[in-house]
């Protein structure tokens, strides 16, 4: 059961980053019209980078095996 809850852990913050991503990326695409695929993948990492720092500074890390 413990890898279940663990699973769905990930699977939450898995989903947030790909749809913070998306959100991010549309705003910029928004702002500046069309952008490079280097500048776009730029900002992924920047932004997961990002959620990785947050959810630490929070305290909400899923659990390590």
């Amino acid at each position: 059961m413990a890898n279940r809850n663990r699973l769905v852990q990930l699977a939450v913050h898995y989903l947030v980053v790909v749809l913070l991503i998306f959100l991010v990326l549309a705003g910029v695409r928004e702002l500046t019209g069309e952008t490079e695929f280097v500048t776009e993948m730029i900002i992924a990492l920047t932004v997961a980078t990002l959620y990785i720092l947050l959810i630490r500074y929070l305290g909400i890390v899923p659990e390590s095996s």
